[in-house]
Formats: structure tokens, C-alpha cells, sequence
């Protein structure tokens, strides 16, 4: 919609698998929960794996609308 400009997006996968049943689905790659806000210009997103650690990918997409670069290391945190 024209007033919509950003998005959040979160994801638990333990939540999930409880939510919709999927104990029985036994995979050793494990997939971390994650949030993301995207906007018009950018996108943020952070992961958090079950060891605490976490990363993040930062994404400025009218420079790069393929997210090929990640600018998560290289930007001031308060953006």
C-alpha cells in the first residue's frame, strides 16, 4: 500500500515448530531466530543463535538493490 513504508519481520523457530506440530522434523542445521526492518532505503536484519552469539546484515537498496554488500560491520550503530 502507498502509506506503508517500512516492515518488521520476526521469526522463532522453536516457537514455530511448537505452534504448528513439527517436533517429529529432526535437522541438525539449526535456524536462528531473527528480526528485520525493512524500509524503502534500507534493510536491518539481526540474527540470534541458541549460543547468544549473534550477526546482522545492513543493506542500503537504492545502492544495491540485489544485497550484495553487507554494510552491518561498517555503519555507525545508530543508523
Amino acid at each position: 500500500a502507498a502509506w506503508r513504508r517500512t516492515a518488521l519481520l520476526e521469526f522463532w523457530p522453536r516457537r514455530a515448530i511448537e505452534d504448528y506440530g513439527l517436533e517429529h522434523l529432526n535437522t541438525s542445521v539449526e535456524v536462528p531466530t531473527y528480526r528485520a526492518v525493512r524500509s524503502l532505503d534500507h534493510l536491518f536484519v539481526e540474527y540470534t543463535y541458541t549460543d547468544g552469539t549473534s550477526e546482522g546484515e545492513l543493506y542500503n537498496l537504492q545502492n544495491d538493490p540485489f544485497e550484495l554488500e553487507n554494510l552491518y560491520r561498517r555503519t555507525d550503530p545508530a543508523v
